[in-house]
């Protein structure tokens, strides 16, 4: 599903609609659509004083009745016109864009896989004018339409992969990163800020070895033999194969949970393995740390 519409109508000939599709950076477009529709031959102009504002939202629980979490404010990317009269059966249209940082996808995401489908919300507001009868004097409305989207799962699913790219290419890292290396790079990042340093060094070293199987190591070997394997072969140097060991130690499992050292992990032991991770993807994807 490319994108979606809903609409919404004043005075039942002023209709406003919008569309949302994914942007090329996460986020949503959200075109706009101002029409005045009247079938009479008295035509009755409406005045746009105000460039459209809002904010996008969505319900953290779908049994929720009010959306709760705001992803950002909406910004004007694009308009034909501001400040315009419709006259009868003209339109204005309009394109906006809310970004969406990385955790609020995130969110949305682990909302639509536990309910299958995320509320989301487009709020807007803007100023008109109309005339009022005799039609000798004008009369202004301040207008904020909502409109509520229904977004199940498999287009939250098509959403993302859509924006990978760009998470890559805003923490640095190449577009060329396959997204199970990048999917594991972000998991490990989201967990250090919250956090979560156990968890974030073993995605570190999972996402290290997806990284090394990419580029050819042999996922029949150890990630020791990986490392040393893809150094043999000049895609790491030895600085950076030393570093890689130490990532390897952490959630390097054992037999038993005190030999996998991960209760000994700190805040600085998951920020260093965040580290190095990246300087690794840079070398074995092109470019320079």
């Amino acid at each position: 599903m490319e994108s979606m519409s809903a609409l919404v109508v004043y005075w039942d000939h002023f209709k406003v609609m919008v569309r949302i599709t994914p942007g090329l950076r996460p986020g949503l477009i959200i075109e706009t659509t101002l029409k005045n529709i009247q079938k009479t031959n008295t035509s009755t102009e409406i005045e746009i004083l105000s460039p459209i504002q809002g904010y996008v939202a969505y319900l953290d629980k779908v049994e929720e009745t009010e959306l709760c979490v705001i992803v950002g404010p909406i910004c004007d990317i694009d308009v034909e016109s501001k400040y315009l009269v419709l006259s009868q059966n003209k339109e204005m249209k309009t394109k906006l864009y809310c970004k969406m940082n990385l955790e609020q996808v995130e969110r949305m995401k682990e909302i639509a896989d536990r309910y299958g489908i995320v509320i989301l919300g487009i709020y807007l507001y803007f100023t008109v004018q109309l005339p009022t009868p005799p039609l000798t004097s004008k009369k202004i409305y301040k207008l904020h339409p909502i409109f509520k989207f229904s977004v199940p799962k498999n287009v939250i699913d098509d959403w993302l992969p859509r924006w990978s790219s760009f998470y890559a290419q805003y923490e640095g890292l190449p577009s060329t990163v396959p997204r199970e290396v990048l999917d594991d790079y972000i998991e490990a990042f989201k967990s250090f800020n919250v956090g979560a340093y156990k968890a974030s060094v073993t995605m570190s070293r999972r996402a290290l070895q997806q990284a090394l199987e990419d580029k050819g190591a042999n996922p029949k070997n150890s990630l020791y033999n990986q490392i040393n394997e893809l150094g043999d072969r000049g895609l790491l140097d030895k600085a950076t194969v030393s570093l890689a060991h130490g990532v390897r130690h952490f959630g390097n499992y054992g037999a038993h949970p005190q030999d996998d050292l991960l209760n000994d992990v700190t805040r600085d032991d998951a920020k260093l393995a965040l580290d190095v991770l990246k300087r690794i993807i840079l070398k074995l994807y092109q470019l320079n740390p």
